[in-house]
């Protein structure tokens, strides 16, 4: 599997939070997105699961023959920042809810 992201920009009426970002991770590689906030690391995230869409550029995910295949739910989990979790459930039950 590869993903595939070519000058992807994405604003938010007055803040641009991502700006012409383009990269490529192949399966088996180590990726992180690392910046301080504001950076439009949540902001790439979001798109890269389709949250949201790039206002401008692409995002691609492919498969080992080389064809564009989609991301679905079955794929990926996601939890953003802490707020997702919730103190009086224990993971399993947090885990099962998502």
């Amino acid at each position: 599997m590869r993903l595939s992201v070519t000058q992807v920009k994405k604003q938010y009426v007055e803040i641009l939070a991502v700006d012409d970002l383009s990269f490529e991770v192949h399966s088996g590689e180590i990726f992180a997105l690392l910046g301080p906030n504001g950076a439009g690391k949540s902001s790439t995230i979001r798109m890269l699961i389709g949250l949201t869409y790039p206002d401008t550029g692409n995002i691609q995910f492919f498969d080992d023959q080389n064809k564009t295949i989609t991301l679905t739910s079955e794929l990926f989990g996601y939890l953003p920042e802490e707020r997702g979790l919730y103190q009086e459930s224990s993971i399993i039950d947090t885990l099962i809810y998502m």
